[in-house]
């Protein structure tokens, strides 16, 4: 699971200046919109951004974009949930900042499936430190797929992490180095079997190709360290088994030498339990951020079934894995790009948010 140029328009002192203007004007319409800016911050596959936004008076629904799924790499739709989830864990955070009490329903509408979660404004409150913190976070997380020095985490980090995932309802897993070595084996192996799948490949060139164009979607060939590749020759870098076995070693060697690795379990496997992983990534990779680290993510084992099971075993504890976290002190890297809030967030009024028929209304 992951995550061009940011543009200066979402520069962090740009929208610390926009949070004071919001401060003074506590009018829930304006306070959701930034939320729904925020939304956008979330980590998501390939850099799929595979949701929607709906602003009511006193809400923001997040909606899933399933034409945006990964059809190959992710069939049953898991890790778009989960990227949605993760969406409206930001959105409550920036609500929380500006001084909201909010309340987060998973799957609200029974016969409308495609809205996996709703935040509504319950009350004015003060905002606490620590919503004050992941708010600031929030902008400044970034995936960072390179490598981290072999510093340790200090004691009271890893255990922000764990108490910021089971909030979320998701049960932790930190992997010592004996585990660690294990589970590099497996994310070699995984990486070896969808580089070996020609359709997956195509799949993921896809996204590639689409940074290339345009810089607000995909993952930019500089982010996977093939900046000097030209986009003509990347699949024929990517499809030879030389290429497919340099970087499952790879992603295998930065597993193997992380100063920490930490698994997102849920204990059932359902939409509202990825919905809940989701939120935990969200809040896990806000405290990270917030205390200097930076983090990467190595989902090749979760994605192969076998595999999965395997990682389900290694990690004990009977629950279901969702989310494989690289963590550690590193330079934080450029963010990726984000689509235009108008081609994404809609007014409560639409019928059309799934963009089935006619382009629903936008609300900018």
């Amino acid at each position: 699971m992951t995550m061009g140029p940011v543009p200066s328009t979402d520069s962090k002192e740009t929208k610390l200046e926009e949070l004071d203007a919001l401060e003074l004007r506590p009018v829930p319409r304006l306070h959701l919109q930034h939320a729904a800016r925020c939304a956008q911050q979330a980590p998501s596959p390939w850099n799929t951004q595979p949701w929607l936004l709906r602003i009511g008076e006193r809400s923001l629904e997040v909606w899933a974009d399933r034409s945006r799924n990964l059809k190959l790499a992710d069939p049953h739709q898991r890790e778009l949930t989960i990227a949605c989830g993760a969406a409206a864990q930001h959105a409550a955070v920036a609500l929380e900042r500006l001084g909201w009490k909010v309340e987060v329903d998973y799957l609200p509408e029974f016969r409308t499936p495609d809205c996996l979660a709703r935040i509504t404004l319950i009350a004015r409150k003060s905002a606490g430190i620590e919503s004050r913190e992941l708010y600031s976070a929030l902008w400044r997380r970034h995936t960072q797929r390179g490598a981290y020095p072999r510093t340790d985490l200090c004691g009271h980090v890893g255990e922000a992490l764990k108490v910021a995932a089971l909030r979320e309802g998701t049960l932790p897993e930190f992997f010592g180095d004996e585990r660690r070595a294990r589970l590099s084996e497996l994310v070699e192996a995984g990486m070896l079997v969808q580089g070996r799948n020609s359709e997956l490949r195509r799949e993921r060139l896809e996204w590639i190709g689409r940074a290339a164009g345009r810089p607000a979607d995909g993952i930019a060939a500089r982010e996977l360290g093939l900046a000097c590749v030209p986009q003509s020759l990347m699949p024929f870098l990517l499809g030879t088994e030389w290429g497919i076995r340099k970087r499952a070693r790879r992603e295998a060697e930065l597993v193997r030498e992380a100063p920490c690795v930490l698994l997102l379990s849920s204990t059932h496997e359902e939409p509202a339990e990825w919905l809940r992983a989701g939120a935990a990534l969200g809040r896990v990779l806000l405290v990270a951020t917030a205390a200097g680290l930076v983090a990467s993510f190595h989902d090749a084992a979760i994605e192969v079934p076998h595999l999965r099971h395997a990682v389900r075993q290694l990690a004990g504890n009977a629950a279901f894995p969702q989310v494989l976290l690289r963590l550690g002190y590193g330079t934080p890297a450029e963010g990726a790009g984000r689509r235009e809030l108008s081609e994404i967030c809609f007014d409560e009024t639409s019928s059309q948010c799934n963009r089935g028929g006619v382009p629903c209304p936008l609300v900018l």
